[in-house]
């Protein structure tokens, strides 16, 4: 059997080993020796049309297949980088610093200095900060980037202690945001904008005699000011 449609023609076969003749004869196709030839994939879906309905069966499996599959794993071990210049600042060990606990003072994020922390890259301050509390004063010596001088952490004292305290904000980690860090120091001092203005215009389009005769012109009325400023202020003085 054969039905037209629009330009094409869809044939009927009572087996797969006819069509598989067809397709050989008619359409020049050369099987393998140890090929069968065609043969029927049954779809088991549900809906007016076979070719969708397969699709959205194989899709379906594939997601399913996917969810089932463990999550992807992310290392106990990252470099974070400043917020502001993308400099590299904190490089922690075997912990992320979003499981980490905070301080219920400031949020600031607690960092064992000698179990958590392999690398620190920031430049301590000489002079400490002293911020007023409910229960005393607090001290703090602040860590800064060392291109941007942000403050990013703060310790109890100057040297290396127990505990190190990142400010929440501060810095980024290098999984999420590395890709889009590409920090030149031009980038920190931006170029200043170019105004184009009418006179700029004038010169551009032949206009520059024109620009001469009105400084010219500007600069002999300047000159007749203070002629006449002179005049007024002497027989002043000299009385």
């Amino acid at each position: 059997e054969t039905f037209k449609s629009g330009n094409r023609a869809k044939i009927d076969f009572e087996s797969t080993e006819a069509a598989t003749a067809a397709m050989v004869k008619f359409q020049g196709h050369r099987l393998h020796p140890d090929a069968v030839g065609l043969k029927i994939d049954y779809d088991k879906d549900k809906g007016t049309n076979v070719y969708r309905a397969g699709v959205a069966c194989k899709r379906k499996q594939e997601d399913k297949q996917r969810k089932q599959l463990p999550p992807i794993q992310r290392p106990k071990s990252d470099d974070y980088r400043c917020a502001v210049c993308g400099t590299q600042a904190i490089r922690t060990s075997g912990v992320l610093l979003s499981d980490l606990p905070t301080r219920s003072t400031d949020s600031a994020i607690v960092v064992d200095e000698s179990m958590q922390l392999e690398e620190l890259l920031l430049d301590c301050a000489d002079e400490p900060v002293l911020i007023r509390r409910p229960k005393g004063i607090e001290r703090q010596y602040h860590l800064c980037c060392r291109s941007c001088r942000k403050v990013i952490a703060y310790r109890a004292t100057q040297t290396a202690q127990s505990f190190l305290y990142v400010l929440q904000g501060s810095v980024v980690d290098s999984i999420t945001h590395g890709a889009s860090f590409r920090f030149q120091a031009k980038s920190l001092t931006p170029l200043p904008r170019r105004v184009i203005t009418g006179d700029t215009r004038s010169r551009s389009r032949g206009g520059k005699k024109q620009q001469e005769k009105k400084d010219a012109l500007n600069r002999r009325n300047a000159s007749t000011n203070e002629e006449d400023a002179v005049e007024s202020i002497e027989p002043e003085g000299a009385q």
